[in-house]
């Protein structure tokens, strides 16, 4: 019902479109004039790219297609306001319930956004589904399969790293669990949530990450995909399954010590670690020269198999 005007669709953040649907907004319109002739320079195009993500990310968790459209106006003094008419006239009531709680202020940018949309994929309302780019790789599931795959936030976290980093993507971790998984013919269900797990009858679940999945049920078998690979669990302790876009200066420290101390390409046991030490080491940074670049290794045990 009601419409917030921003100036420049540049400033307005997936974790603001996030916050607004989060909070029952039905959509969100972005319009930009022109690009070319913009006068706050890239403002246009962020907005466009961004459309892109949230609706991506928006269909995978359930909100559905088409909430947040980016669209260039016709010319005249009442085009911005029929465009608006005719977008909340194609739009379907918002599946949610309820409005979600807020997120604290104090938790910025993309690591905000993260943040609600591991709120919402919580939200037993909504049906996720995987994202597109990730239909193929894990094509055909077996929803008869005893066994489930559990991503977590992984696809969550590929989209949003797509508007940062045009290098490196979640892809080719997926791409070789489900080469792995052929291999050892395991058929899974994936599945987002712990919620998820608990509610099928599935015996077991293979997880991407070694450390353990708070509220687990207690008779589901969780293996590692690490260890269907035959990696043994390191003797350092459990990998960091943490990940944060903004990185303070300790834990920038301490990621830097432990990258330039293996003295070879860094093995990561998490997907997590793996794209914290990308996201540091990305093109366009001075870190982007180091040469003992991180790897994931279950990945390389999957390459030598092949005998790439």
């Amino acid at each position: 019902e009601h419409v917030i005007e921003v100036p420049c669709i540049g400033r307005v953040g997936i974790e603001h479109m996030l916050d607004c649907l989060a909070r029952g907004a039905e959509g969100v319109l972005l319009m930009c004039r022109d690009q070319a002739t913009c006068p706050s320079g890239p403002g246009g195009r962020l907005g466009e790219e961004r459309a892109v993500v949230i609706d991506n990310l928006c269909a995978s968790i359930g909100l559905g297609r088409g909430r947040v459209r980016y669209l260039k106006p016709e010319p005249g003094l009442g085009a911005p306001a029929a465009a608006l008419v005719q977008f909340k006239a194609g739009l379907s009531p918002t599946p949610l319930k309820s409005p979600l709680d807020p997120v604290t202020q104090s938790i910025p940018g993309l690591d905000r956004a993260l943040r609600v949309i591991t709120q919402l994929r919580q939200r037993p309302e909504l049906t996720p589904v995987l994202p597109n780019n990730l239909k193929d790789i894990f094509k055909p599931i077996d929803n008869e399969s005893d066994t489930l795959l559990y991503l977590g936030d992984l696809p969550d976290l590929d989209l949003l790293l797509s508007l940062i980093m045009k290098e490196w993507r979640l892809d080719e971790i997926f791409m070789n669990a489900a080469e792995m998984l052929r291999q050892r013919d395991i058929r899974v269900q994936p599945v987002f949530t712990v919620q998820g797990i608990n509610a099928s009858s599935a015996s077991r679940v293979v997880t991407f990450c070694p450390s353990s999945i708070p509220g687990l049920k207690r008779d589901v078998e969780r293996i590692t995909i690490g260890s269907l690979s035959g990696i043994k669990p390191s003797r350092s302790g459990p990998a960091d399954c943490s990940f944060k876009f903004r990185i303070s200066q300790p834990k920038r420290r301490e990621l830097l010590s432990k990258l330039q101390g293996s003295g070879r390409s860094l093995a990561c046991s998490c997907p997590h670690e793996l794209a914290q030490y990308k996201l540091l080491t990305r093109q366009g940074t001075w870190l982007g020269a180091i040469s003992n670049e991180p790897v994931m290794a279950f990945s390389e045990v999957v390459r030598l198999t092949h005998g790439d």
